[in-house]
């Protein structure tokens, strides 16, 4: 018996919101539109180019 793959595309890059917070848990905050804080993002998306470059001991930036 032979089987036969079928596939699909799905473009999910659209429709993401991003929030860069310090939290974990129950504490970690939901998507709100309402909240201008959530920024509407395209994948790929790569939180940490919006911040500035920081000389750390485990970094070379």
């Amino acid at each position: 018996m032979q089987v036969q793959a079928t596939g699909r595309t799905v473009d999910f890059t659209e429709s993401w919101k991003f929030l860069l917070a310090n939290t974990t848990g129950a504490e970690a905050p939901q998507p709100d539109s309402s909240n201008p804080a959530w920024r509407d993002v395209r994948l790929p998306h790569d939180w940490s180019i919006g911040l500035n470059p920081v000389q750390g001991a485990n970094t070379n930036s």
